[in-house]
């Protein structure tokens, strides 16, 4: 027996009982937008509303029996002494009604809740035939909502006698449901028309998005590539200047030679080759060298460093080769250059990892105006064409070729991709970046066979999918046929899904109300954030008591005030802030904020991506969604600190700990910068081997750390030279005891095996010796060589600290 036949026996038992005089009415009341509410806020904020619904018909003395009928329906047994007051009782009902929804509209702003009120006398205790005139009262009150009052009475009372030929005879069952029938079959139509569009729309927001996908895939792939080609030239360009300062030292033939035979066996890729001055110039005179020689040499004795074109060797084994020339100079004086010469194939290697989406059709090297530059045959495909011509010829649109020309044009890092069109059934996609040499860009070239594999898989799925939900909602429209009755039962499919996938989502949804300081949250909020009610009043007002951190409660009052849009220093918060014209609406902004979790104290990294809301210029509401972003935080973290640290040592690398530094440098008033390297270290690589060498290093970092405090800035600069930035040094003399004492710590490296060795000092001190990292290193620097100098000439070590000098 369900809630409607409940209602009527316990109504007809009640005037069974009942020997008053008087007269017994149906009230009926139809709550619109109850579904809305519901989808908005949740079920449960719709269920209490209507349960305080029933409660205020309840307390009216003339109402016996109040009954919810369905989600949006009560009706209620009145009993009524004279006839008379019959319209002064509906218009008090109607008025408690609509006071009562005033005060939820308030409550619940997105939902304009509204409801319409009918009424029918019980004639002989026919309370099927008043229920009807209610009902008709009531559509007719929700037709014209205008006009509902007491004026209407009269007529919703003369409709009782129409309401009797309302009701379906028996023989009309037949034609009802061939109606039903042809609706059914005009949904389907209608159904398999939309379901059309949306498969036509979907497939193409999906092409979309798998292009951009893919474009982003090559961009990190191109930005990879490139990094391994710059790698491969600094990495030389390093070693080149490491050997200049060498023999700007000792410029002895046999030494020369024999280091750079190790450096030729040790780099087979790379040959390594001195000469001097005079040398370079013969090999010019006997034609042994190119005419711009004489350019390079003039760039050279400027001190700088050159990176030559693309050039074919056939002394190297008939390869297309570059050469980094570095030069040697002494007192001012250019006396030799050393070169490294690599071959160009090296360049253009595919070994940094295989892209997901597809497979790389080709990688090679261009100018600035995209000629294709030979780096391993001189008859590879399109060596010496311009590669927007070729693309041209193969009928690419006009705008994709500006795109190019553009990034060709440009020296930026950052990689440009775009998708040049589909050949042999696949398409392929181009993604150029800029290298810093001779207008170098390098160019990769992808076909997207796999992303193509993974579209076509998602669109037919879909549309198997659709087709398969299709059958079954004609199925199930038959069987709703069948069943007749349950047809008047239907549920909103779309408010079902809606708060499944409310409950499921990982993403909680919120609403500020700028006007209220009003937030409303979606009801899968308490699973992921300390959150005990879904709409919270004075929001802002009780900001430092919810459940976010103390260093990010002004962030978050600063986007619900407003203040990010547009807001020149928005900026400074660390945050994206949106931008734009108040009166056109403005682009989502978001922000990064630590929560706390539902079921412990602790804070997690959340993502608050936000939409600033405008009304005739006002901001009025913001709406936005919060992700966990913690695990991502947490990876970038990680990731931050393996960029910035040393592999060997475990200290800062160079990059990271200049960076370190200037940044201190703007907020002390005194410190001082160390610069130390190991003594004799390249005897210690040549006698006990590279192995041993790497421990020594390794020795001297940990030896670092005990001598200086967990506050200095502790660095590897490069090779056997570290850095140390300390604001704990005042003086000096504290300079010397702190040498002398990481020097006592070395000298214990022989009971762990490793040979023992000492470090030469070099000290600047800030502001005395200089006023940035520049002008401090390079006094550390020149220090740290003077002691050498004078360790040589006296075999002991200097321990006295002069102003700008060597300890």
């Amino acid at each position: 027996m369900d809630v409607y036949d409940n209602f009527i026996k316990e109504s007809e038992r009640i005037m069974q009982n009942t020997f008053q005089p008087g007269r017994y009415y149906v009230l009926y009341i139809n709550i619109a937008d109850i579904c809305i509410l519901s989808r908005n806020y949740g079920g449960e904020a719709a269920d209490v509303i209507l349960h305080e619904m029933e409660e205020l018909c309840l307390k009216e003395p003339d109402i016996l029996l109040c009954s919810r009928i369905s989600e949006k329906l009560i009706l209620c047994l009145c009993y009524l002494v004279e006839e008379g007051p019959l319209e002064d009782f509906l218009k008090h009902c109607d008025d408690e009604l609509q006071a009562f929804l005033v005060k939820q509209r308030e409550k619940y702003l997105n939902c304009g809740l509204k409801a319409v009120c009918g009424i029918g006398r019980i004639e002989n205790s026919h309370l099927l035939k008043s229920g009807d005139a209610a009902d008709a009262a009531d559509a007719d009150g929700a037709s014209d909502e205008s006009q509902r009052g007491p004026e209407k009475q009269s007529t919703y009372l003369q409709m009782e006698e129409q309401s009797l030929n309302r009701m379906l005879p028996h023989g009309d069952l037949l034609a009802h449901t061939r109606f039903y029938l042809f609706m059914i079959v005009l949904c389907a139509v209608f159904l398999g028309v939309c379901i059309t569009g949306v498969l036509t729309i979907s497939r193409r927001q999906t092409q979309k998005e798998f292009t951009a996908m893919v474009l982003e895939t090559l961009n990190a792939y191109t930005d990879g590539q490139r990094e391994n080609t710059l790698k491969e030239i600094d990495g030389v360009t390093s070693t080149l200047q490491s050997l200049a300062i060498l023999i700007r030292k000792n410029n002895k033939r046999d030494f020369i030679n024999a280091y750079l035979q190790t450096l030729n066996e040790d780099s087979p890729e790379v040959e390594y080759m001195y000469s001097t001055l005079e040398e370079y110039w013969k090999l010019h005179q006997e034609g042994r060298r190119l005419e711009h020689d004489t350019a390079i040499i003039g760039r050279m004795e400027q001190g700088e460093i050159v990176v030559t074109d693309i050039t074919y060797s056939e002394r190297l084994g008939n390869i297309y080769c570059i050469e980094i020339g570095v030069p040697v100079v002494k007192d001012g004086e250019l006396i030799g250059i050393v070169r490294g010469i690599i071959n160009a194939a090296t360049l253009v290697k595919t070994e940094l990892y295989d892209p997901a989406q597809g497979e790389l059709a080709a990688v090679f090297l261009t100018d600035d105006v995209s000629t294709i530059l030979p780096t391993q045959t001189a008859d590879g495909v399109g060596v010496g064409q311009r590669l927007l011509d070729r693309l041209e010829n193969y009928g690419i649109d006009g705008e994709t070729l500006e795109t190019l020309e553009a990034a060709f044009r440009s020296d930026e890092s950052r990689a440009e991709s775009v998708r040049v069109g589909a050949f042999d059934g696949y398409p392929y996609y181009l993604s150029v970046t800029g290298l810093k040499y001779n207008g170098w860009h390098l160019v990769v070239c992808l076909k997207a066979d796999r992303a193509l594999e993974h579209y076509q898989y998602i669109i037919h799925g879909t549309a198997y999918s659709i087709a398969g939900l299709l059958t079954a909602v004609l199925a199930a429209s038959a069987v709703l046929l069948i069943l007749g009755r349950k047809m008047q039962q239907r549920f909103s499919m779309d408010e079902r899904r809606y708060l499944l996938l409310e409950r499921f989502s990982d993403t909680v949804l919120f609403d500020y109300d700028c006007c209220h300081d009003t937030i409303r949250f979606t009801s899968n909020v308490t699973k992921f954030l300390r959150v005990h009610e879904l709409v919270q009043a004075d929001f802002l007002k009780h900001l430092n008591q919810v459940y976010i951190h103390e260093a990010d409660q002004d962030l978050v009052r600063q986007m619900l005030k407003g203040r990010l849009d547009g807001d020149p220093g928005a900026n400074d918060l660390g945050i994206s802030a949106p931008v734009g014209s108040p009166s056109e609406g403005s682009p989502p902004g978001e922000i990064k904020v630590r929560l706390m979790r539902p079921e412990a104290d602790e804070y997690f990294w959340c993502l608050a991506q936000y939409q600033y809301l405008y009304e005739k210029g006002t901001l009025v509401s913001i709406i936005g969604k919060i992700t966990d972003i913690d695990e991502q935080m947490k990876h970038e973290d990680l990731l931050l600190k393996i960029s910035e640290t040393d592999g060997l040592t475990g200290l800062l690398n160079k990059a990271a700990a200049e960076n370190v530094v200037c940044s201190r440098l703007e907020k002390v008033q005194k410190a001082m910068l160390f610069i130390m390297d190991v003594d004799d270290f390249k005897e210690i690589n040549d006698q006990y081997g590279h192995d041993a060498g790497d421990r020594a290093l390794q020795f001297l970092g940990k030896c670092m750390r005990l001598a200086f405090s967990e506050q200095d800035i502790l660095g590897r600069i490069g090779g056997d030279e570290m850095l140390v930035f300390s604001e704990n040094i005042g003086s000096r003399e504290e300079a010397v005891k702190i040498s002398a004492q990481l020097n006592r710590y070395l000298a214990d490296g022989g009971k762990d095996g490793i040979p023992g060795f000492h470090v030469s000092f070099g000290a600047a001190q800030y502001p005395e010796d200089g006023s940035c990292f520049q002008e401090l290193f390079h006094a550390a620097d020149q220090s740290m060589y003077t002691q050498k100098k004078r360790a040589k000439s006296r075999q002991d070590t200097d321990t006295s600290v002069k102003s700008g000098g060597a300890i």
